[in-house]
Protein backbone atom coordinates (compact mmCIF):
# COMPACT_ATOMS: atom_id res chain seq x y z
CA UNK A 1 0.00 0.00 0.00
CA UNK A 2 1.16 3.49 -1.10
CA UNK A 3 1.47 5.78 2.11
CA UNK A 4 0.61 9.53 1.29
CA UNK A 5 2.10 12.29 3.50
CA UNK A 6 0.12 14.91 5.08
CA UNK A 7 0.05 17.23 1.51
CA UNK A 8 -0.82 13.85 -0.02
CA UNK A 9 -3.98 13.53 1.56
CA UNK A 10 -5.32 17.02 1.10
CA UNK A 11 -5.26 16.64 -2.28
CA UNK A 12 -6.66 12.97 -2.27
CA UNK A 13 -9.47 14.62 -0.22
CA UNK A 14 -10.01 17.66 -2.20
CA UNK A 15 -10.76 15.77 -5.29
CA UNK A 16 -13.05 13.18 -3.84
CA UNK A 17 -15.18 16.16 -2.37
CA UNK A 18 -15.02 18.37 -5.71
CA UNK A 19 -16.30 14.75 -7.52
CA UNK A 20 -18.74 14.33 -4.57
CA UNK A 21 -20.04 18.44 -5.41
CA UNK A 22 -20.01 17.96 -9.41
CA UNK A 23 -22.40 14.94 -9.07
CA UNK A 24 -24.70 16.81 -6.45
CA UNK A 25 -24.65 19.86 -9.12
CA UNK A 26 -25.56 17.49 -12.23
CA UNK A 27 -28.77 15.65 -10.06
CA UNK A 28 -29.72 19.10 -9.13
CA UNK A 29 -30.42 20.41 -12.91
CA UNK A 30 -31.75 17.18 -14.36
CA UNK A 31 -35.79 18.10 -15.32
CA UNK A 32 -37.23 15.71 -13.53
CA UNK A 33 -40.16 15.07 -16.36
CA UNK A 34 -41.13 16.28 -19.46
CA UNK A 35 -43.64 19.06 -18.22
CA UNK A 36 -40.60 20.79 -16.15
CA UNK A 37 -38.63 20.97 -19.79
CA UNK A 38 -41.98 22.66 -21.38
CA UNK A 39 -42.52 24.74 -18.55
CA UNK A 40 -39.34 26.12 -18.44
CA UNK A 41 -39.37 26.61 -22.12
CA UNK A 42 -42.35 28.64 -21.53
CA UNK A 43 -41.01 30.67 -18.75
CA UNK A 44 -37.66 31.81 -21.47
CA UNK A 45 -39.91 32.51 -24.21
CA UNK A 46 -42.31 34.47 -21.96
CA UNK A 47 -39.09 36.28 -20.37
CA UNK A 48 -37.72 37.25 -23.37
CA UNK A 49 -40.87 38.66 -24.80
CA UNK A 50 -41.74 40.87 -21.33
CA UNK A 51 -38.36 41.92 -21.51
CA UNK A 52 -39.37 44.55 -24.56
CA UNK A 53 -40.82 47.59 -22.56
CA UNK A 54 -44.41 48.24 -23.97
CA UNK A 55 -45.35 51.98 -24.89
CA UNK A 56 -48.71 52.76 -24.30
CA UNK A 57 -51.06 55.79 -24.71
CA UNK A 58 -52.98 55.81 -21.56
CA UNK A 59 -55.95 57.72 -21.16
CA UNK A 60 -55.22 60.14 -24.21
CA UNK A 61 -58.32 62.13 -23.31
CA UNK A 62 -56.66 63.53 -20.67
CA UNK A 63 -53.12 63.74 -22.30
CA UNK A 64 -51.32 62.09 -20.34
CA UNK A 65 -47.63 60.86 -21.10
CA UNK A 66 -47.04 57.73 -22.35
CA UNK A 67 -45.60 54.51 -19.91
CA UNK A 68 -43.52 51.83 -19.73
CA UNK A 69 -44.74 48.63 -18.00
CA UNK A 70 -42.25 46.49 -16.78
CA UNK A 71 -41.08 43.07 -17.57
CA UNK A 72 -41.94 42.12 -13.67
CA UNK A 73 -45.33 43.59 -13.88
CA UNK A 74 -46.21 41.80 -16.75
CA UNK A 75 -44.78 38.03 -15.94
CA UNK A 76 -47.80 37.11 -14.76
CA UNK A 77 -50.40 37.40 -17.41
CA UNK A 78 -49.97 34.31 -19.74
CA UNK A 79 -50.93 32.06 -17.04
CA UNK A 80 -54.53 33.82 -17.07
CA UNK A 81 -54.78 34.41 -20.54
CA UNK A 82 -56.83 30.77 -21.40
CA UNK A 83 -59.40 31.26 -19.09
CA UNK A 84 -59.67 35.30 -19.46
CA UNK A 85 -60.79 34.49 -23.02
CA UNK A 86 -62.70 31.63 -22.27
CA UNK A 87 -64.80 33.75 -20.51
CA UNK A 88 -65.27 36.50 -22.83
CA UNK A 89 -66.13 33.77 -25.12
CA UNK A 90 -68.60 32.37 -23.60
CA UNK A 91 -70.84 35.53 -23.93
CA UNK A 92 -70.27 37.12 -27.13
CA UNK A 93 -69.86 33.58 -29.44
CA UNK A 94 -72.95 31.34 -30.50
CA UNK A 95 -72.47 28.29 -30.07
CA UNK A 96 -73.82 25.86 -33.33
CA UNK A 97 -77.57 25.33 -32.77
CA UNK A 98 -78.13 26.84 -29.88
CA UNK A 99 -81.51 27.55 -28.81
CA UNK A 100 -83.14 29.02 -25.93
CA UNK A 101 -87.08 28.31 -24.90
CA UNK A 102 -88.89 31.18 -25.44
CA UNK A 103 -87.09 33.70 -27.43
CA UNK A 104 -86.79 34.39 -30.57
CA UNK A 105 -83.45 35.29 -31.70
CA UNK A 106 -82.76 38.31 -33.81
CA UNK A 107 -81.61 37.35 -37.32
CA UNK A 108 -77.49 37.28 -38.18
CA UNK A 109 -76.48 40.75 -39.65
CA UNK A 110 -74.54 39.04 -42.89
CA UNK A 111 -77.68 36.53 -43.48
CA UNK A 112 -80.29 38.77 -42.32
CA UNK A 113 -83.09 39.05 -45.63
CA UNK A 114 -82.79 42.96 -45.07
CA UNK A 115 -79.35 44.11 -45.64
CA UNK A 116 -77.79 47.48 -44.64
CA UNK A 117 -78.30 50.09 -47.37
CA UNK A 118 -74.51 51.45 -48.10
CA UNK A 119 -74.19 54.80 -47.13
CA UNK A 120 -77.77 55.27 -46.16
CA UNK A 121 -78.07 53.36 -43.14
CA UNK A 122 -77.56 53.85 -39.61
CA UNK A 123 -75.54 51.55 -37.32
CA UNK A 124 -76.03 51.58 -33.35
CA UNK A 125 -74.14 48.82 -31.10
CA UNK A 126 -75.17 47.25 -27.44
CA UNK A 127 -72.49 45.35 -26.40
CA UNK A 128 -73.61 44.38 -22.97
CA UNK A 129 -73.99 40.57 -22.07
CA UNK A 130 -77.59 39.64 -21.58
CA UNK A 131 -77.52 36.66 -19.60
CA UNK A 132 -81.00 35.99 -20.19
CA UNK A 133 -80.73 36.43 -24.06
CA UNK A 134 -83.88 38.24 -24.23
CA UNK A 135 -83.72 42.24 -25.61
CA UNK A 136 -83.31 45.02 -22.23
CA UNK A 137 -82.82 48.26 -23.84
CA UNK A 138 -82.78 51.27 -21.32
CA UNK A 139 -85.33 54.06 -22.02
CA UNK A 140 -82.18 56.30 -22.77
CA UNK A 141 -80.56 53.62 -25.55
CA UNK A 142 -83.96 53.47 -27.41
CA UNK A 143 -83.99 57.18 -27.06
CA UNK A 144 -81.19 57.37 -29.27
CA UNK A 145 -82.68 54.89 -31.81
CA UNK A 146 -86.34 56.37 -31.73
CA UNK A 147 -84.79 59.60 -32.65
CA UNK A 148 -82.66 58.60 -35.25
CA UNK A 149 -85.66 56.54 -37.14
CA UNK A 150 -88.04 59.59 -36.37
CA UNK A 151 -86.10 62.31 -38.15
CA UNK A 152 -84.33 60.12 -41.10
CA UNK A 153 -87.98 58.28 -42.80
CA UNK A 154 -85.49 57.45 -45.58
CA UNK A 155 -82.48 55.55 -44.15
CA UNK A 156 -82.60 51.98 -42.51
CA UNK A 157 -81.81 52.03 -38.83
CA UNK A 158 -79.26 48.82 -37.28
CA UNK A 159 -79.27 47.97 -33.68
CA UNK A 160 -76.46 45.18 -33.78
CA UNK A 161 -76.49 43.13 -30.39
CA UNK A 162 -72.87 41.78 -29.32
CA UNK A 163 -74.18 38.63 -27.56
CA UNK A 164 -77.03 36.41 -28.75
CA UNK A 165 -80.31 38.07 -28.39
CA UNK A 166 -83.84 38.50 -29.38
CA UNK A 167 -87.70 38.97 -28.48
CA UNK A 168 -89.79 36.46 -26.22
CA UNK A 169 -92.35 35.00 -27.38
CA UNK A 170 -94.39 33.69 -24.47
CA UNK A 171 -95.21 37.26 -23.05
CA UNK A 172 -95.62 40.99 -24.26
CA UNK A 173 -92.54 42.86 -24.82
CA UNK A 174 -91.41 45.89 -22.60
CA UNK A 175 -93.14 48.99 -23.32
CA UNK A 176 -90.04 50.73 -24.58
CA UNK A 177 -89.22 47.83 -27.05
CA UNK A 178 -92.86 47.72 -28.33
CA UNK A 179 -92.34 51.99 -29.39
CA UNK A 180 -88.85 50.76 -31.28
CA UNK A 181 -90.83 48.38 -33.17
CA UNK A 182 -93.27 50.95 -34.19
CA UNK A 183 -90.93 52.11 -36.82
CA UNK A 184 -90.37 50.29 -40.12
CA UNK A 185 -87.22 51.72 -40.49
CA UNK A 186 -85.50 49.96 -37.21
CA UNK A 187 -83.79 46.74 -37.23
CA UNK A 188 -82.56 44.35 -34.71
CA UNK A 189 -79.27 42.51 -35.33
CA UNK A 190 -77.36 39.89 -33.77
CA UNK A 191 -73.51 39.43 -34.40
CA UNK A 192 -71.32 36.51 -35.18
CA UNK A 193 -67.63 38.10 -34.66
CA UNK A 194 -66.24 34.81 -36.15
CA UNK A 195 -67.88 35.94 -39.47
CA UNK A 196 -67.94 39.17 -38.87
CA UNK A 197 -64.24 39.61 -38.60
CA UNK A 198 -63.16 37.68 -42.12
CA UNK A 199 -62.05 38.89 -44.16
CA UNK A 200 -61.31 41.87 -42.61
CA UNK A 201 -58.09 43.16 -41.27
CA UNK A 202 -58.82 42.36 -38.08
CA UNK A 203 -59.37 38.56 -39.03
CA UNK A 204 -55.87 37.65 -37.38
CA UNK A 205 -56.51 39.98 -34.27
CA UNK A 206 -59.77 37.93 -33.74
CA UNK A 207 -58.35 34.94 -34.16
CA UNK A 208 -55.67 35.60 -31.34
CA UNK A 209 -58.32 35.94 -28.82
CA UNK A 210 -56.70 39.27 -27.73
CA UNK A 211 -59.73 41.18 -27.61
CA UNK A 212 -61.51 38.91 -25.19
CA UNK A 213 -58.46 39.19 -22.64
CA UNK A 214 -60.08 43.17 -21.87
CA UNK A 215 -60.27 44.27 -18.87
CA UNK A 216 -63.09 46.83 -20.41
CA UNK A 217 -64.96 44.34 -22.67
CA UNK A 218 -68.03 45.63 -23.20
CA UNK A 219 -66.22 49.01 -24.06
CA UNK A 220 -63.78 47.93 -26.55
CA UNK A 221 -66.35 45.22 -28.08
CA UNK A 222 -68.25 48.60 -28.95
CA UNK A 223 -65.01 50.47 -30.04
CA UNK A 224 -64.11 47.38 -32.06
CA UNK A 225 -67.49 46.80 -34.32
CA UNK A 226 -67.88 50.58 -34.92
CA UNK A 227 -65.16 50.34 -37.47
CA UNK A 228 -65.70 46.99 -38.65
CA UNK A 229 -69.62 47.90 -39.31
CA UNK A 230 -68.23 51.51 -41.45
CA UNK A 231 -65.59 49.35 -43.20
CA UNK A 232 -67.84 46.88 -44.03
CA UNK A 233 -71.31 49.11 -45.12
CA UNK A 234 -70.30 52.51 -44.85
CA UNK A 235 -73.08 54.60 -43.10
CA UNK A 236 -73.61 56.49 -39.90
CA UNK A 237 -72.66 55.53 -36.40
CA UNK A 238 -73.61 56.66 -33.41
CA UNK A 239 -73.21 55.72 -29.88
CA UNK A 240 -76.33 54.77 -28.08
CA UNK A 241 -75.99 57.76 -25.61
CA UNK A 242 -77.09 60.25 -28.22
CA UNK A 243 -80.10 61.87 -29.52
CA UNK A 244 -80.70 63.28 -32.74
CA UNK A 245 -82.47 66.70 -33.43
CA UNK A 246 -82.11 66.92 -37.52
CA UNK A 247 -82.14 65.20 -40.50
CA UNK A 248 -78.87 64.00 -41.04
CA UNK A 249 -78.40 64.48 -44.86
CA UNK A 250 -76.66 67.93 -44.50
CA UNK A 251 -73.96 66.01 -42.62
CA UNK A 252 -70.33 65.59 -44.45
CA UNK A 253 -70.13 62.20 -46.25
CA UNK A 254 -66.79 61.65 -44.19
CA UNK A 255 -66.90 63.13 -40.44
CA UNK A 256 -65.98 63.06 -36.74
CA UNK A 257 -65.95 65.47 -34.39
CA UNK A 258 -63.66 67.35 -31.84
CA UNK A 259 -64.15 66.37 -28.21
CA UNK A 260 -61.62 68.63 -26.60
CA UNK A 261 -57.98 69.88 -28.40
CA UNK A 262 -56.17 66.40 -27.70
CA UNK A 263 -59.14 63.84 -29.65
CA UNK A 264 -61.33 63.79 -32.30
CA UNK A 265 -63.99 61.50 -30.60
CA UNK A 266 -65.79 58.58 -32.44
CA UNK A 267 -69.58 58.70 -30.60
CA UNK A 268 -70.89 59.95 -34.01
CA UNK A 269 -68.70 59.10 -37.14
CA UNK A 270 -70.16 59.01 -41.18
CA UNK A 271 -67.67 57.06 -44.11
CA UNK A 272 -68.74 56.97 -47.43
CA UNK A 273 -68.62 53.41 -49.18
CA UNK A 274 -65.81 54.72 -51.20
CA UNK A 275 -61.92 53.79 -52.00
CA UNK A 276 -60.86 56.45 -49.87
CA UNK A 277 -62.65 56.21 -46.99
CA UNK A 278 -62.55 52.61 -47.12
CA UNK A 279 -58.38 52.99 -46.96
CA UNK A 280 -59.13 55.04 -43.81
CA UNK A 281 -60.91 52.90 -42.28
CA UNK A 282 -58.78 50.17 -43.03
CA UNK A 283 -56.07 52.25 -41.27
CA UNK A 284 -58.22 52.28 -38.13
CA UNK A 285 -58.48 48.68 -38.02
CA UNK A 286 -55.05 47.69 -38.53
CA UNK A 287 -53.94 50.81 -35.79
CA UNK A 288 -57.05 48.87 -33.56
CA UNK A 289 -55.06 45.73 -33.83
CA UNK A 290 -51.50 46.83 -33.03
CA UNK A 291 -52.61 49.42 -30.47
CA UNK A 292 -54.96 47.94 -28.61
CA UNK A 293 -54.61 47.39 -24.90
CA UNK A 294 -57.26 45.54 -22.67
CA UNK A 295 -55.98 46.96 -19.56
CA UNK A 296 -56.10 50.81 -21.04
CA UNK A 297 -59.84 52.05 -20.99
CA UNK A 298 -58.76 54.19 -23.77
CA UNK A 299 -56.32 52.84 -25.89
CA UNK A 300 -59.04 51.08 -29.01
CA UNK A 301 -62.02 54.56 -29.14
CA UNK A 302 -60.94 57.98 -29.94
CA UNK A 303 -57.15 57.24 -29.38
CA UNK A 304 -57.39 55.16 -33.08
CA UNK A 305 -59.18 57.73 -35.17
CA UNK A 306 -57.28 60.73 -34.08
CA UNK A 307 -53.46 58.63 -34.33
CA UNK A 308 -54.60 57.87 -38.12
CA UNK A 309 -55.63 61.18 -38.71
CA UNK A 310 -52.63 62.57 -37.65
CA UNK A 311 -50.70 60.51 -39.75
CA UNK A 312 -52.86 60.42 -43.31
CA UNK A 313 -53.46 64.37 -41.81
CA UNK A 314 -49.31 65.29 -41.69
CA UNK A 315 -51.11 67.64 -39.20
CA UNK A 316 -50.45 67.07 -35.26
CA UNK A 317 -53.00 70.31 -34.33
CA UNK A 318 -57.08 68.71 -34.62
CA UNK A 319 -57.84 72.13 -35.20
CA UNK A 320 -56.08 72.48 -38.69
CA UNK A 321 -56.96 69.36 -39.51
CA UNK A 322 -59.32 70.24 -42.89
CA UNK A 323 -60.44 67.94 -45.96
CA UNK A 324 -58.10 69.19 -47.75
CA UNK A 325 -55.32 68.03 -45.59
CA UNK A 326 -57.58 64.70 -44.22
CA UNK A 327 -57.89 62.67 -48.10
CA UNK A 328 -61.71 64.30 -47.43
CA UNK A 329 -62.54 63.74 -44.03
CA UNK A 330 -64.63 66.53 -41.90
CA UNK A 331 -63.25 67.07 -38.48
CA UNK A 332 -66.11 68.87 -37.46
CA UNK A 333 -66.26 71.33 -34.32
CA UNK A 334 -66.95 70.31 -31.24
CA UNK A 335 -70.32 72.44 -31.59
CA UNK A 336 -71.47 70.58 -33.89
CA UNK A 337 -71.49 67.08 -32.11
CA UNK A 338 -70.12 67.33 -28.55
CA UNK A 339 -71.76 71.34 -27.44
CA UNK A 340 -71.68 69.98 -23.91
CA UNK A 341 -68.71 69.28 -23.04
CA UNK A 342 -67.94 65.73 -21.22
CA UNK A 343 -66.68 68.27 -18.05
CA UNK A 344 -70.76 69.75 -18.02
CA UNK A 345 -72.80 67.11 -18.60
CA UNK A 346 -74.82 67.84 -15.01
CA UNK A 347 -76.26 70.41 -17.00
CA UNK A 348 -78.33 68.32 -18.83
CA UNK A 349 -79.92 67.49 -15.57
CA UNK A 350 -80.14 70.78 -14.00
CA UNK A 351 -83.45 72.43 -14.24
CA UNK A 352 -81.86 75.63 -13.71
CA UNK A 353 -79.82 75.51 -16.26
CA UNK A 354 -82.57 73.88 -18.60
CA UNK A 355 -82.92 76.97 -21.26
CA UNK A 356 -78.89 77.80 -21.61
CA UNK A 357 -78.66 74.19 -21.84
CA UNK A 358 -81.42 73.90 -24.77
CA UNK A 359 -79.62 76.98 -26.18
CA UNK A 360 -76.20 75.51 -26.22
CA UNK A 361 -77.29 72.50 -28.32
CA UNK A 362 -80.24 74.07 -30.57
CA UNK A 363 -77.77 73.66 -33.61
CA UNK A 364 -76.59 70.62 -33.00
CA UNK A 365 -77.56 67.90 -35.72
CA UNK A 366 -76.84 65.20 -32.48
CA UNK A 367 -76.27 65.85 -28.69
CA UNK A 368 -73.91 63.98 -26.78
CA UNK A 369 -75.44 62.70 -23.08
CA UNK A 370 -72.32 61.39 -21.54
CA UNK A 371 -73.78 58.66 -20.23
CA UNK A 372 -70.22 56.70 -18.89
CA UNK A 373 -70.58 59.86 -16.31
CA UNK A 374 -74.30 60.39 -16.51
CA UNK A 375 -75.70 57.10 -16.20
CA UNK A 376 -76.14 57.35 -12.42
CA UNK A 377 -78.57 60.17 -12.84
CA UNK A 378 -82.29 58.99 -12.54
CA UNK A 379 -84.72 61.98 -13.67
CA UNK A 380 -87.65 62.22 -12.46
CA UNK A 381 -91.02 63.43 -14.65
CA UNK A 382 -92.20 66.56 -13.66
CA UNK A 383 -94.13 69.75 -14.66
CA UNK A 384 -90.52 71.50 -14.49
CA UNK A 385 -88.72 69.84 -17.08
CA UNK A 386 -84.78 69.21 -17.48
CA UNK A 387 -83.06 70.32 -20.96
CA UNK A 388 -82.65 66.19 -21.42
CA UNK A 389 -86.48 65.87 -20.64
CA UNK A 390 -87.61 68.35 -23.06
CA UNK A 391 -84.82 67.22 -26.18
CA UNK A 392 -86.30 63.62 -25.60
CA UNK A 393 -90.12 64.54 -25.40
CA UNK A 394 -89.34 65.93 -28.82
CA UNK A 395 -87.28 63.92 -30.95
CA UNK A 396 -88.07 60.82 -28.83
CA UNK A 397 -91.89 60.85 -27.93
CA UNK A 398 -93.18 57.05 -27.82
CA UNK A 399 -90.19 55.88 -26.30
CA UNK A 400 -89.89 58.97 -23.28
CA UNK A 401 -93.81 58.44 -23.08
CA UNK A 402 -93.19 54.22 -22.51
CA UNK A 403 -90.36 54.67 -19.79
CA UNK A 404 -92.87 55.50 -17.09
CA UNK A 405 -92.08 57.76 -13.77
CA UNK A 406 -88.30 57.93 -14.51
CA UNK A 407 -86.29 58.65 -17.59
Amino acid sequence: MVRLDAFGRIRFMSVILLFILLCVFIVQNLPQSENDIQSTKSLVVADEKLMKPIEIEENIEKGKKSTKLTASEKLLKPIKIDKKIEKGKKCFQTPKDFHVDDIEFFADILNAEIQPNPERSIFFHETSCFKNEMINMTARQACAVESAAKLNPNRTIFILFASPTGFTTNQSEMPITEALKSYPNIHFRNVDFETYSAGTPVEDFHHSGKLFRSSYLVSHMSDYLRYLSLFRYGGLYFDLDVVVQQNLDELPPNFSGVQDSAVVAVGAMGFQQNPIAHMILELCLKDFAVNHRGYVWGSSGPAVLTRVLKKICREKSIQKMTPSKCWGFDVLPRKNLYAIHYSNWKHFFNKKLTNETLEQTSKSPVVHLWNKLSIVERIKKSEKRTAYEVIAMKHCPKVFEASGTYF
